[in-house]
């Protein structure tokens, strides 16, 4: 789960406000751009950073496991950003989660052709060759059980047809299919932001997401190093591939350079009181 966050202090070369050329006051309303400001000091400090970032909060709160285990929540505390010579203002803390495992109601076990059903767009979500395992059976003996599966079939409205090389019986009508969204039992779990600048006020969202990185170094979603550009904390997790669940997870050290999809990233402590660095530092 990704959190879209309004740019509430937006691009000081934006629309302008109407008011004396000699104020630097922000907006008096309580609006969406109540925090916009329009000043000469603005315009300087944002062209100093130019395509940097500045952080100021975004403090990493409390991190915990939920969903029987098989999900990492996170939080951000409120604060400000300068990136790409536009001021971001995060309100309220940002909240955070990742399914490492997900679950799905068995709809239909289809004994004919072969295919368990589950509600929704989950093709995606269960690519050929992939397993999965059943939970809460009402056969005990059918709980755990690895299924690999063929193919699937989204009939466009309501349901996914998963398809498995294994054989399905009657008695596997009942239960969750529990996914392992992510191969092997390693891996990391990376807290990042999406920004992209536009020429607008109200279509600029700045979007914070954790991504997940195998051991191979395939990062899922898709990493654009152009829109990711802030690394905030970086977690090493332990899974379980029988009982699918989260075995425990660590944060990785401030300042340890982690390399994705070709670019260096830092991650920072961004309570340090001085760095040599722009991307990451302080903003008083």
């Amino acid at each position: 789960m990704s959190a879209v966050i309004p740019r509430m202090s937006i691009n000081p070369y934006g629309q302008k406000p109407n008011r004396q050329e000699s104020s630097k006051s922000v907006f008096k309303e309580n609006n969406l751009h109540s925090h916009l400001i329009n000043a000469v000091d603005v315009n300087q400090l944002t062209n100093i950073f130019n395509d940097d970032s500045i952080l100021n909060g975004l403090e990493l709160g409390t991190t915990y496991l939920s969903n029987s285990s098989r999900t990492l929540n996170f939080t951000l505390t409120s604060g400000r950003i300068i990136q790409d010579r536009s001021i971001i203002e995060i309100l309220e803390d940002v909240h955070l989660s990742i399914d490492i495992f997900s679950e799905y109601i068995i709809q239909e076990a289809n004994i004919t052709d072969n295919y368990f059903k589950v509600s929704g767009d989950q093709t995606d979500n269960f690519p050929s060759g992939n397993t999965f395992g059943i939970f809460n059976s009402e056969i005990s003996g059918n709980n755990h059980v690895y299924w690999s599966v063929d193919r699937t079939e989204y009939d466009g409205s309501l349901y996914t047809k998963i398809y498995v090389h294994q054989t399905i019986s009657s008695d596997n009508s009942s239960g969750v299919i529990v996914n392992n969204n992510f191969p092997g039992e390693t891996g990391q779990v990376l807290l990042m932001s999406n920004y992209k600048f536009y020429e607008t006020l109200d279509e600029n969202p700045i979007e914070f997401i954790p991504l997940y990185k195998t051991p191979g170094n395939i990062i899922y979603p898709t990493l654009d190093s152009n829109l990711y550009r802030i690394l905030y904390s970086v977690y090493n997790i332990q899974k379980n591939d029988t009982t699918y669940v989260i075995n425990s997870f660590d944060s990785i050290d401030e300042y340890t350079s982690v390399v994705l999809g070709n670019t260096n990233y830092i991650i920072r402590n961004i309570n340090y009181t001085h760095t040599t660095f722009f991307d990451g530092g302080i903003m008083n």
